[in-house]
This record gives C-alpha cells, sequence and structure tokens, in this order.
C-alpha cells in the first residue's frame, strides 16, 4: 500500500500519519514483512500498557487483576484466541516491567509502549522527532496538566538511559 492511499489521518494540529510512516516504504524490507513487524510491535506496546481488566484473557477469567494465571486449561475457542503463546509472552514481560520502579502506573507503561513502537519505526526509516512531537501533543491533548509534565519526565529519563547505552 503506497503513503499516496493513506487517509489524512492526524490529530487537529498535528503532522498527517503518512509523514511519519512514509519512509517505510524505502525500508530494506519488503513492505509486508516491515509492516507485519510493525503491526506486531504495535500489538506488543498496546498491551503492554493495557490495564490487565481490559485484557481479554482477564475478562474471560483466565488471568487475575495482577496477571497472574487462575484457570490453567482452556477449553473454548474464545479462550484458547485470548490467550495464545504471544500473550503469554506479553504477560511475563508485562510482570516483569511492573517490578521495575515507575513502571507499573499508566505513565509508565505509556512511555515504555511508545518508545518500544518508536525503536521500531525508526529502525524502518520513520523520523524520531516526528513521533516525538506527535506523541508529545497527543499526552498533552488527552492528559491533564500533571499527567503531562510526568510523562515528558520519563520520557526525559528514557532518553538520558539511551544514551547511555
Amino acid at each position: 500500500m503506497g503513503t499516496r492511499g493513506m487517509r489524512q489521518l492526524r490529530y487537529p494540529d498535528q503532522k498527517p500519519l503518512r509523514d511519519l510512516v512514509s519512509p517505510l516504504q524505502e525500508s530494506k524490507q519488503g513492505g509486508g514483512s516491515a509492516m507485519m513487524d510493525l503491526y506486531f510491535v504495535y500489538k506488543f506496546a498496546k498491551f503492554i500498557a493495557m490495564p490487565w481488566e481490559d485484557w481479554e484473557a482477564y475478562k474471560l477469567g483466565i488471568i487475575d487483576g495482577k496477571g497472574n494465571v487462575i484457570k490453567k486449561s482452556r477449553t473454548s475457542s474464545e479462550e484458547k484466541n485470548n490467550y495464545t503463546l504471544f500473550h503469554r509472552l506479553l504477560r511475563k514481560l508485562k510482570q516483569l516491567l511492573e517490578k521495575v520502579p515507575g513502571m507499573k502506573g499508566k505513565l509508565g507503561k505509556a512511555v515504555a509502549a511508545y518508545f518500544l513502537f518508536k525503536e521500531e519505526m525508526e529502525k524502518h526509516g520513520a523520523n524520531g522527532d516526528l513521533l516525538d512531537e506527535a506523541f508529545e501533543e497527543h499526552i498533552n491533548n488527552i492528559m491533564t496538566l500533571e499527567e503531562s509534565v510526568q510523562m515528558k519526565h520519563l520520557m526525559n529519563q528514557h532518553l538520558i538511559m539511551e544514551k547511555v547505552k
């Protein structure tokens, strides 16, 4: 799918989505492979940031509010589809992340999810500065001033840690 066919998806006063992802067309990987990678990174980041109570596995009684498995056997296809090997991996990683100071709250999870997504987008040629601008604009629009300040602080901490690597 070329960027010509993409709609001008954006929040008010933001750059179009195609400006952020158009470099993907020039990626070394084939378009389908790059898009599948981004799809899985998106799913991964989404589940890491999502509260346990919003997981379908929680709603089906497979996991509890802390991500612990409470129903060992899954009999229905709905249960099997909503708690796969992928979900198990995400569950274990999310539980590990929640042990890191500052990562248990929704802000820490949102920053972690964003940086996972950003890193993969940059590997495929997306402009990291544009992604940062769009993300900051988004959090400023949906969060309180206090949450936005905390989010910016967490993002700055992550950027400092990235420079130390």
